[in-house]
């Protein structure tokens, strides 16, 4: 079984969290008159893979359909395996290989890279931590971004 790595899209703030100490974080009221009162914020999985946000406010809002029956977060998680340059591959990246450039994503069971609806390339073994012949080029959120 392979070792279960994640980052998180927000969709709000436009950003990646790529690691977990960047799924949390605390800062003072500063209209307080102690400096005991902070508010923080903080992300976690569930079994089902939604995304919870837990703040001191509110306590724990499964954050899945929060926006227009968009997430507020994107889920993304590693494949498994490394580019060529070392860099891990997530579902979500665009990583330019042989045949183009192709979206990762799990289909079917198996590993695919996407390069349009009808040019779909599976792979369907490999080994954790093994290298891929592909470098990852961007990701699909923040490369929509630039567009």
């Amino acid at each position: 079984m392979r070792e279960r790595k994640s980052r998180v899209w927000d969709n709000v703030n436009k950003v990646m969290l790529t690691s977990r100490e960047s799924w949390g974080k605390i800062w003072w009221d500063e209209n307080s008159q102690h400096e005991y009162d902070y508010h923080s914020l903080s992300l976690s999985i569930d079994n089902a893979g939604h995304v919870l946000e837990h703040t001191d406010e509110h306590g724990v809002c499964d954050m899945h359909f929060l926006l227009q029956g968009k997430p507020k977060y994107e889920l993304m998680d590693w494949v498994g395996l490394k580019g060529k340059d070392g860099k891990e591959i997530y579902e979500g990246d665009k990583v330019l290989f042989q045949m183009g450039t192709g979206e990762v994503i799990f289909e079917f069971g198996a590993l695919v890279l996407a390069i349009d609806e009808r040019n779909r390339f599976y792979f369907g073994l490999w080994v954790e931590g093994e290298v891929f012949d592909g470098v990852v080029v961007g990701n699909i959120y923040e490369d929509a971004l630039s567009d």
